[in-house]
């Protein structure tokens, strides 16, 4: 169980080096894509070697992990070097702390909640969905007309205009 909750945090980090990846073949840097592998690839080796050692199975899912994590510092690293953009790290940082919180209140209700699975799925899902935004919200992370076409996505900006309007009336 451990070793999986540990490889979705180290997914999260590969998911956005495949999305660093592509721009540095983009910008014709396939060689530096390239050693960037190379060297995520000696660190899993290593860190294996260690890690499986001490730890076993979980060992080889931190020492994964830790190589997504290790391609991603990379990745943005070299992009930064070759591109002169500025990579709102601050912004990350506070959208993950919120995206955390939020798994946490998941948990909570999940744990507090005991009814139908399949009910109690959608009710976590909406209520969690629901504090995210607001969160995102207060935070200055998102603003209305962000927030509006989130909803409408989702179908939802209409109706939630409706039920704004009824009230204020």
């Amino acid at each position: 169980n451990m070793p999986l909750k540990i490889l979705v945090l180290g997914m999260a980090a590969f998911t956005f080096f495949v999305i660093n990846s592509a721009i540095l073949l983009g910008i014709n840097k396939p060689k530096v894509n390239a050693a960037i592998l190379f060297a995520a690839m000696i660190f899993n080796v290593i860190a294996n070697l260690i890690l499986i050692y001490f730890f076993k199975v979980t060992g080889a899912a931190m020492a994964t992990a830790l190589s997504y994590g290790l391609l991603l510092c990379l990745s943005l690293y070299y992009i930064r070097k070759y591109i002169k953009i500025k990579i709102p790290f601050l912004y990350w940082i506070k959208v993950g702390a919120v995206g955390l919180f939020v798994v946490i209140i998941a948990y909570v209700l999940k744990w507090l909640i005991n009814i139908n699975p399949y009910i109690e799925t959608v009710f976590i899902v909406i209520i969690v969905s629901c504090v995210y935004l607001l969160i995102l919200y207060v935070c200055k992370l998102l603003d209305i007309k962000e927030i509006l076409e989130i909803l409408n996505r989702f179908g939802l900006k209409d109706k939630i205009k409706n039920v704004l309007k009824a009230k204020a009336e």
